[in-house]
């Protein structure tokens, strides 16, 4: 399904205008929408929320609603979390690891990056995703985390532009993502 807010839209769309949540209630319970087994949400924070809240009263569980932010949330000033420390990362891409030190409070990727690495990210503001990857040793802490689900954030995954080493040694899967 797709929603565009304004105007006609393209040819085949479903529903033209603002989606509220009642109106996705009603589409969600309406023929066609029942059995889907995955759902992937893309908007702004308040819409992707809201629609998750239809979908988990009906019953959808946590980790088969999948968002992805246009635009991150401004964050409260000033919660740095656990001290940043150096650390060497040890981060795997394209098959090959990689050790690079980090400086300063850079982030994972900062560091990647600096190493010369085509680390995967786009929004660098924990919204999109688009850098995600398995923490498998270590400890970060994440400034924002808006891309994962409390279930993926319990498992490891992490955002590699919001993570910052909390350990001396921080070991990052990127191939998992």
């Amino acid at each position: 399904m797709h929603s565009a807010g304004q105007g006609a839209g393209p040819a085949g769309l479903v529903l033209a205008g603002r989606l509220t949540p009642a109106r996705f209630a009603e589409l969600v319970d309406g023929p066609g929408l029942r059995d889907v087994d995955e759902w992937y949400l893309c908007g702004p924070l308040a819409l992707t929320e809201a629609v998750t809240t239809v979908l988990q009263d009906r019953g959808v569980a946590p980790q088969d609603v999948h968002r992805e932010l246009f635009v991150a949330p401004v964050a409260a000033p000033a919660d740095l979390g656990p001290a940043v420390v150096p650390a060497t990362l040890e981060v795997t891409l394209d098959g090959r690891t990689t050790s690079v030190t980090t400086i300063g409070d850079e982030s994972l990727l900062e560091a990647s990056l600096r190493a010369g690495l085509d680390a995967p990210y786009s929004c660098t503001g924990g919204a999109c995703g688009t850098c995600r990857g398995l923490l498998r040793g270590g400890t970060v802490h994440l400034q924002q985390s808006w891309a994962l689900t409390p279930s993926e954030l319990a498992q490891g995954w992490v955002l590699s532009c919001q993570a910052r080493p909390t350990s001396p040694r921080v070991v990052l899967d990127l191939d998992q993502g």
